[in-house]
């Protein structure tokens, strides 16, 4: 949900106001050529254009200058840097001091700040000093042209006054009263509209519209509004009498209104602040430096207060480097959980701290390299503290790290000093102090010969929280001696610090032999050594010896005859590409009470056959492997380019020799997508055991998504997935459905449903249903929205209003 000025801000901003600005602020110097942008208003629309002559008139009859010549020499004067052309009439009016020329059709006005008005009439006044233009006017400016009912132009001042403007821009069609130019009492510059409203309906007469009395501009700024009214079909259905908003969305005051089960009615507020070397950058205010302060209320949850800082320079370069963020709340019930767990031992008092920071350093004695400093902290007051408050980076992840890191990267390397904080005790983590250095792999001294290294050196602990600690020794006394699973939480008793060096390095070089058969032999050797400075876990000294032969040819054959429109078939290309991998890994197994920190992880994936891309330093076992494969690939022709319109790769590993486990085969891994037209798509991600005795050991996963447009109107996502016999992941039969059906232009329904199929009752987790309206530039949409979470029931219901140019909601949400 966003806030109440921040959408309004946007709204007249992303689309005709914003060019306004953009383009009244973007003159050279002079209060003219800031009043003669406001007169260029990007007229984009072509209906309301109108060819512009080369030479508009002829220039002023003899006649005409005859008649001002005679006389008494009182006749009014014609401003010298003012061009008046006219092939129609002229009349003096002397005792008014004015000319007025009607034009036979236009007028045409040219001041010396390139401002161009044709008109069916205008009025020189040489005592007010200004020149009125009425009927159909075009104000043309800098290429961009505005229509206007009436303008008057201060021949002395430079400035310009319009009134019935009527123009579009990026989509947006703007209709006001009165445009005019100013300053406040404190020298600012701003444009000020009476009666002034915003459409991006693409229509002569729009349904809707946001209407303002009085609508001030303070150029790439700020936006100030007077009496703002949101109507359709000429119904007004929202009303705001006052509000101040920056050009910029985040900046200001921006509140959010809502409900949810586990926080009860809300209101958060927040009111943004830029700082340091402010500037104006696309059209819009920013700064070095984003202040935002936080002020919420949960009526079930009680206040909170917080505040966050942003480098907005650094979040353009790394969108995940947030900035510092504060926030505490003092919680009126925190055993309200939106699951069945339950909670233990959680304070009135809940806050987080955050620092997601990156420091660029400068040290000329090394130009080729960047150094840069890297914090990111997250200090939490409980573990429940994200799922309760911040459900967003729950979902993100759960367990956010604590580390403070300091790097060097050239073309070849990466250096890194890492410090890892186990601040969270409720975490399941690890406390190191880590020295890393990686050669990325390329070419060994400018030889055809590749190279790749990693070594680190750590000191390292095993952090396990106390309950965990307790959870794991019950565990361990169900487990009987000889379980394959115990030694797994026997290391996680251990929390001993030690150091660990590390180091590995490997050797490439590819081949193609035949004129066609591709070769990759690989060598590699390493070496760990585990030290434990009290003694109590002893030393242990671990080399690695890995060899690696990769192999694969393609072939293919070109089936020009084949065409089949219904399928987007036109001619097809067969690739087949067989692939094998042999390689083998010596090590002498950490077999000591040293915690596996850097283990194996519970996945689905297959395994890695290079020790370079194994993470799993302190689980390396003695193996050989043969992974053996092929990749089948249909290319057609569409759009007058190479498609692939079908691929497929199979594989399947041997286990020629494994230390840590009896199994002979993997299971059969198979990925498969077809994409054969724009309406339609499916992709599969399967494997399941085919041989030895796995074939009914081995755990199986199913995973396929299906997409496709039956009919114009109606769009279907059907995924499933389905997970059996996993030794560490719970079982899961998941169904998912997602359907879209358009009844008109103007109305869609929507629904996604999930579905649990491993219980007997085939239990429906999630429903959602949603209602979409089309209302000329806005889009309407309801939804009602249920799941069963952890053994409790939510319901929700929400509404939106988008605008379909800028896509931002509307001021109010409600969920």
């Amino acid at each position: 949900m966003r806030g109440i000025q921040r959408n309004i801000g946007v709204l007249l901003m992303g689309s005709g106001i914003a060019a306004f600005i953009a383009a009244t602020w973007a003159v050279e110097n002079g209060s003219s050529d800031r009043v003669g942008a406001a007169a260029s208003l990007l007229l984009g629309d072509k209906s309301l254009d109108r060819p512009r002559e080369e030479n508009p008139v002829s220039g002023m009859s003899e006649q005409l200058m005859g008649q001002f010549a005679d006389g008494d020499g009182m006749s009014p004067d014609i401003p010298e840097n003012v061009d008046i052309q006219c092939d129609g009439t002229a009349t003096v009016d002397r005792d008014a001091n004015t000319l007025t020329f009607v034009g036979n059709p236009t007028v045409y006005m040219a001041s010396d700040n390139k401002i161009e008005i044709y008109a069916h009439q205008a009025v020189v006044n040489s005592t007010e000093k200004t020149v009125t233009l009425t009927g159909d006017l075009s104000i043309y400016r800098d290429g961009s042209l505005t229509r206007a009912e009436k303008a008057v132009y201060n021949y002395e001042t430079k400035e310009l006054t319009t009134d019935g403007i009527k123009a579009k821009s990026n989509g947006m069609l703007l209709r006001s009263g009165t445009f005019s130019y100013a300053k406040n009492d404190k020298g600012e510059d701003y444009l000020e509209g009476f009666d002034a409203s915003v459409s991006s309906e693409d229509d002569q007469d729009p349904d809707t519209w946001i209407s303002a009395k009085r609508i001030r501009i303070y150029p790439q700024d700020r936006l100030n509004f007077s009496h703002l009214t949101f109507n359709y079909k000429n119904v007004p259905f929202f009303y705001f009498p006052y509000f101040s908003h920056s050009l910029n969305p985040r900046e200001g005051y921006m509140p959010s209104l809502g409900a949810r089960s586990y926080w009860g009615a809300f209101m958060l507020n927040r009111y943004g602040i830029l700082s340091g070397n402010r500037r104006v950058e696309k059209g819009r205010p920013t700064a070095d430096y984003l202040f935002q302060s936080h002020l919420d209320y949960r009526s079930r949850r009680g206040g909170a207060i917080g505040e966050d800082i942003v480098d907005l320079k650094l979040e353009q370069e790394a969108s995940n480097m947030k900035g510092l963020s504060v926030y505490y709340a003092y919680d009126q019930d925190p055993s309200i959980s939106p699951t069945d767990e339950p909670r233990k031992g959680v304070d009135n008092n809940r806050w987080r701290i955050a620092l997601q920071q990156m420091w660029k350093l400068s040290l000329e004695e090394y130009p080729g390299a960047r150094w840069r400093a890297k914090a990111n902290i997250n200090v939490l007051s409980d573990q429940y503290m994200l799922r309760d408050f911040y459900q967003d980076l729950f979902e993100a992840n759960s367990e956010p790290d604590n580390t403070l890191t300091l790097e060097r990267t050239d073309k070849q390397s990466v250096l890194t000093l890492l410090q890892r904080m186990p601040i969270n005790d409720f975490y399941i983590t690890d406390q190191r102090s880590e020295i890393s250095y990686d050669r990325i792999r390329g070419s060994l001294m400018n030889s055809r010969f590749i190279y790749e290294s990693q070594t680190s050196f750590a000191l390292m602990r095993q952090v396990v929280p106390a309950e965990m600690r307790m959870t794991v020794r019950d565990r361990l006394e169900q487990l009987p001696q000889n379980d394959p699973n115990r030694e797994f939480w026997e290391h996680m008793l251990q929390t001993d610090g030690f150091l660990r060096f590390h180091t590995y390095h490997e050797l490439s070089r590819s081949y193609k032999t035949a004129g066609f058969l591709n070769i990759t032999p690989r060598l590699g050797g390493g070496y760990t050594a585990y030290m434990d400075p009290t003694g109590d876990l002893g030393s242990f000294n671990q080399g690695i010896f890995y060899a690696g032969l990769d192999t694969s040819f393609k072939i293919s054959r070109k089936y020009n005859s084949v065409r089949w429109d219904a399928l987007g078939l036109n001619t097809m290309n067969h690739i087949i590409q067989p692939y094998t991998t042999l390689m083998y890994m010596g090590v002498n197994e950490l077999d000591s009470p040293y915690p596996r920190i850097d283990g194996s992880a519970s996945t689905t994936n297959p395994m890695a056959l290079s020790v370079g891309r194994m993470t799993e330093i302190d689980s390396l076992s003695t193996c050989s492997v043969l992974r053996y494969g092929v990749r089948n690939f249909l290319m057609t022709e569409q759009d007058n380019s190479a498609k692939q319109w079908f691929s497929w790769d199979a594989f399947m590993d041997a286990y020629l020799h494994n230390a840590s486990s009896d199994k002979k085969f993997s299971n059969l891994y198979s990925m498969t997508r077809w994409s054969p037209l724009p309406w339609f798509s499916y992709a599969s991600v399967v494997q399941f055991p085919v041989l030895g005795d796995e074939k009914r050991e081995n755990y199986q996963e199913y995973n396929n998504s299906l997409w496709f447009q039956p009919f114009r109107s109606t769009e279907i996502l059907c995924s499933h997935r389905y997970l059996t016999k996993h030794p560490l992941l719970e079982d899961s039969n998941q169904l998912n459905l997602r359907v879209i059906y358009r009844i008109s232009e103007e109305l869609a329904l929507g629904g996604s449903w999930r579905w649990e199929m491993k219980r007997k009752d085939k239990r429906l987790e999630i429903q959602e249903y949603n209602i979409y309206k089309n209302m000329g530039s806005w889009y309407f949409g309801c939804g009602l929205f249920m799941r069963v979470n952890g053994g409790k029931d939510e319901l929700g219901i929400g509404f939106s209003f988008t605008l379909k140019e800028t896509g931002n909601y509307m001021p109010f949400t409600f969920n």
